[in-house]
């Protein structure tokens, strides 16, 4: 993941609260969250965006259940190692002047980065949030989300998150369609909650991590999540 531009909005809560609240919104509200930077979700009516988001959902949990069966118990990290993956610990990505948390390189390395981890132990003392991360392992969950694109690109010719289309337009028989970009790390997370056994969406780490590097672009994600949240809640009310 990587901190890019955000949008200004009100001052966001104390940092205990807003992980309070993320921790109780739907995975489904979550899956609305990582569609919002697709260029094609103007083309993604209400039904079949929902119907997405449970195929990657699906998918996710599919493939964590693969990959214990294949290697065993464990932690992401763990599993990783087993599959044969590297995983590195660079301070801060090469070349600098940006902000990424983890990734995967193809054809088998997964880096994370020491800063974000530095930052985040550093960020849950002085706000004193270190109890509400008890048992759980950033780096871990950070390595089971780079995981997932291992696997994608293990079972590239099968897998949902690659191979669904969408058809933009046709003539006759003829028919143009695209790949949806988001619904690879839709899945992810999806699958990142399956393998570390996560209670909430790991999106939460998304504003818990943007909020230790910049508090502005914590809030905003933070009230972007929210929105959508609320706006899922008042739709619930009218069915």
């Amino acid at each position: 993941m990587e901190l890019a531009g955000y949008k200004k909005t009100e001052p966001c809560p104390p940092l205990r609260e807003m992980l309070e609240y993320l921790r109780g919104i739907p995975d489904l509200v979550y899956g609305l969250y990582g569609l919002r930077s697709e260029p094609l979700r103007g083309k993604i009516g209400k039904q079949e965006r929902e119907q997405l988001i449970e195929s990657c959902r699906r998918e996710g949990g599919f493939y964590a259940e693969e990959l214990r069966r294949q290697f065993g118990g464990g932690g992401a990290l763990t599993i990783a190692r087993k599959a044969g993956l590297d995983v590195q610990y660079p301070q801060i990505p090469a070349g600098g002047g940006r902000v990424l948390f983890a990734e995967f390189e193809e054809p088998g390395e997964i880096r994370i980065y020491q800063d974000v981890l530095e930052r985040a132990e550093e960020m849950m003392r002085i706000e004193g949030v270190e109890s509400m991360f008890e048992g759980i392992s950033i780096a871990d969950i950070l390595a089971a989300h780079e995981l997932f694109h291992y696997v994608e690109m293990r079972y590239k010719d099968s897998i949902f998150t690659l191979n669904y289309r969408k058809t933009l337009w046709h003539i006759g028989r003829f028919r143009y369609t695209s790949r949806l970009a988001s619904l690879s790390e839709i899945a992810a997370m999806s699958f990142a909650k399956s393998l570390t056994g996560l209670e909430y969406s790991p999106c939460l780490f998304d504003v818990f991590l943007v909020y230790a590097y910049n508090r502005e672009a914590g809030g905003s994600l933070y009230h972007e999540i929210r929105s959508l949240a609320e706006t899922y809640f008042e739709d619930c009310e009218k069915r």
